[in-house]
């Protein structure tokens, strides 16, 4: 409230009517700076005009007086009301003062200068070290997160096409066996040089092939294809391997020599010629066309092969019994040789002879060896994986496969002691306690976290591959540069040992200032004056105003002392006179 020049009589009266009251005394710029104020609630007044001192009404009431007083709902409400008031003059002055602050600067342009230098500068830090945070939470958490979950799934990917290179190789040979059928290449059950060219090849170029089986439906006799390791010639310190035929066929020494005779179970009496039989062949499977033929959805259920329920545990091949007959040492005792086991995979076929009305089919099983990943390294990966990271093999059904050590991949079971092969998640690593079943039937990618482990499951990529998975397991710390996150940390350090030391000067200025306005706007205490006080104040000038009608009348008797002394005496003449008149 703008009232102009207000004498202090009636700022009192008003204050005690209205309660609170701003006022302007001055209509300079400057003074308005300096003496524009807001009132307090109730009876308390604040004053700052230039011909009065600060003044505090009411303050020697007691409290207990004043809270019975503050109870009172329409006292209450003038105390709300005088808030509100004072509330709306303090942002009045707050923008009073913003305004005469920002004419000064525009009228003198060096301070404007410097103020929009400053200003600049101020923001550029603050930029700066925003920035700079930024940057540092932004490397720790989705750069490193980011760098982590692209390698875990390029690392996936690798896998996967390594791993089906190798499952690949059972594909192959179904692949050969049913077109050399359909074709009429191989028509004759019986034709032993047929099936040594179709499976030699094979061999020669798959090394993870281990063995193929062959039974027929229509036919009571069976062959078996086996690599075998013979002694060079040109070196006799290497091995090199052959083909081993076998037939359990009543011609099968004549045809195939002395080793060529099969004496294991008949493929009929196993059980992968059960599952092998059931698969639909001929008429019954789906017309295809040669592009539907490398479609990945050939290996879907109706197709003529799909790959057994879990890995076999099979012996490697050059310790079998055919390779491995044993030494003598040269005291004449007999060393058997060491049989070492390894991991298998089968995958089972089923292709109809052409012109038989599907009677005369044959089902094959190729077996393939998953060892070759591990042994390769393919599976391990320490520097970037870190120690707990892992790569690993597994089927649809959780099983591992293939893992960088083998003793990784069988468990033993409590009480019966068999030995099977293990799932994922009854490995001894905290991220593979959190897998599941289901974690394994997608049909694409897919990203995990769990115990501060990035988890990658990926399809092997293929025709026939949606039974196997890849899973990588990537540790975080791995992935963190030391020398970034450290330097990243002491800019962080250096951009903001400012700011504290900033905050520190604010505040020591801001409790300076109001400490200086504290102590220039003490309240001194005033209260009406009783009829005692205003005689006693009277009396004590009519007293002074008698002394000096007293000294008048002295110095008029001696008359003028030295020159000058004239105005003195008219003076105090003056002065005895006005104080007589008073008394």
């Amino acid at each position: 409230v703008d009232r102009g020049p207000v004498s202090p009589a009636a700022a009192l009266e008003d204050s005690r009517d209205a309660g609170t009251m701003a006022v302007d005394r001055s209509p300079t710029d400057a003074s308005a700076r300096k003496h524009m104020v807001a009132l307090a609630h109730g009876k308390e007044l604040a004053y700052n005009g230039p011909e009065m001192p600060q003044v505090h009404y009411g303050a020697d009431e007691d409290e207990e007086d004043w809270r019975e007083r503050s109870t009172d709902e329409p006292a209450l409400r003038n105390r709300i009301g005088d808030l509100r008031y004072q509330i709306s003059n303090e942002l009045a002055y707050r923008s009073l003062v913003f305004r005469l602050w920002a004419r000064d600067l525009v009228r003198h342009p060096a301070r404007l200068s410097r103020f929009v230098a400053a200003l600049l500068l101020l923001v550029w830090c603050l930029i700066a070290s925003l920035l700079l945070v930024v940057a540092k939470l932004t490397y720790e958490g989705s750069s490193v997160e980011n760098a982590r979950a692209r390698y875990a799934a390029v690392c996936a990917e690798r896998t996967g096409a390594e791993a089906a290179g190798i499952f690949g190789a059972a594909l192959s040979v179904y692949d050969a066996v049913n077109y050399a059928v359909q074709r009429k290449l191989y028509f004759e059950p019986l034709d032993y040089g047929m099936v040594k060219q179709i499976l030699s090849p094979l061999f020669a170029a798959h090394g993870a092939l281990r063995a193929v089986d062959l039974a027929f439906m229509g036919r009571n006799f069976s062959f078996s294809a086996r690599r075998r390791w013979r002694t060079n010639t040109t070196h006799p310190n290497h091995s090199e391997p052959i083909l081993l035929l076998q037939s359990n066929f009543s011609d099968c020494f004549d045809r195939l020599g002395e080793t060529g005779c099969l004496s294991a179970v008949p493929g009929r009496d196993q059980p992968w010629f059960t599952v092998g039989s059931a698969l639909p062949a001929g008429q019954e499977s789906e017309s295809i066309g040669r592009a539907g033929y490398t479609s990945v959805k050939r290996s879907a259920l109706g197709s003529a092969f799909r790959w057994l329920d879990g890995p076999r545990i099979v012996p490697r091949d050059q310790n079998t019994s055919v390779f491995a007959g044993g030494r003598i040492r040269p005291d004449g005792d007999l060393v058997q040789a060491a049989v070492t086991w390894e991991p298998g995979y089968s995958l089972v076929f089923r292709s109809t002879f052409p012109g038989t009305s599907s009677s005369l089919s044959v089902v094959g099983r190729a077996a393939v060896r998953v060892d070759g990943l591990a042994e390769g390294g393919v599976l391990s990966d320490a520097t970037w994986l870190g120690a707990g990271g892992a790569i690993c093999i597994v089927d649809r059904h959780g099983v591992l496969v293939a893992a960088a050590s083998s003793g990784d991949l069988l468990f033993v079971q409590a009480g019966t002691g068999r030995v099977r092969f293990r799932r994922l998640w009854e490995l001894d690593a905290a991220w593979a306690r959190s897998m599941q079943g289901h974690d394994f039937s997608a049909s694409g990618l897919q990203h995990l976290d769990a115990e501060n482990f990035h988890i990658v499951v990926a399809p092997l990529p293929g025709r026939g591959m949606e039974q196997f998975r890849a899973v990588v397991a990537a540790e975080r710390e791995a992935f963190v540069d030391l020398e970034m996150t450290s330097l990243l940390g002491r800019g962080m350090t250096v951009i903001a040992l400012p700011y504290p030391a900033a905050v520190t000067v604010l505040l020591v200025w801001w409790g300076f200032l109001q400490y200086k306005r504290r102590k220039a706007q003490a309240l001194k205490r005033i209260r009406p004056a009783s009829p005692e006080d205003y005689e006693s104040e009277v009396g004590g000038r009519s007293a002074m105003y008698a002394t000096f009608a007293q000294r008048a009348q002295r110095a008029q008797h001696k008359g003028p002392a030295r020159r000058g002394a004239g105005g003195s005496s008219a003076a105090l003449s003056m002065v005895g006179k006005r104080g007589a008149a008073i008394g």
